[in-house]
């Protein structure tokens, strides 16, 4: 058996993280449909496009590094998708439905912002900037789900679901927004 080493396992995690985005990609359509706000819908529909350039620059990984782009099960997403699943099942038709899906599509942030942070970590510790063909980085192909510009766009969009969805902000001032509330029944505009 081979030796484990932090190159092996750079590997081994950069194979989850690619196997969790596809995932991801084939989730998304599926929130989307099952959002009943037209912003939420609209936030899912965009999230997919920016999950197919994550992907793309995964395998520009894969290719920098010299193996294969392939995926490894991940349990963690699975299991993460498999509660948005149920959400959507449990709560179709229900107020409370884009709250769930905003709390599902968060979990799923949260992974990827742990997944990719570590990667860029152990890429750095491994010494990659040295190994680039093509003049490339492996630790600069790698998604930095931190990066200042997005910060910038979520202070320019404080209050969309895009924002609270993509960047993780405030479950309870976006719950007030997809929720009616008892007294009217009617979404609040806050």
């Amino acid at each position: 058996m081979a030796e484990k080493t932090l190159d092996t396992l750079f590997h081994d995690t950069l194979k989850d993280i690619y196997y969790a985005e596809r995932k991801i990609l084939k989730s998304l359509p599926k929130m989307a449909r099952a959002a009943q706000s037209p912003e939420l819908k609209a936030a899912f529909e965009k999230h997919r496009d920016q999950t197919e350039g994550q992907i793309e620059r995964l395998q520009q990984v894969f290719e920098i590094i010299g193996k294969a782009p392939r995926g490894k099960t991940c349990d963690a997403i699975e299991g993460i998708l498999a509660e948005g699943e149920e959400i959507m099942e449990e709560y179709k038709d229900n107020p409370a439905l884009d709250a769930g899906l905003l709390a599902a599509a968060q979990a799923v942030e949260h992974y990827e912002i742990t997944r990719y942070g570590t990667l860029k970590r152990w890429a750095r510790v491994l010494g990659m900037e040295g190994r680039r063909p093509s003049g490339r980085d492996p630790a600069g192909g790698i998604p930095d789900r931190r990066r200042p510009d997005r910060h910038r766009r979520r202070r320019r969009q404080p209050r969309s679901h895009e924002g609270r969805l993509m960047y993780g902000g405030g479950l309870a001032a976006a719950s007030r927004l997809l929720i009616p509330t008892r007294e009217t029944g009617r979404k609040s505009t806050k």
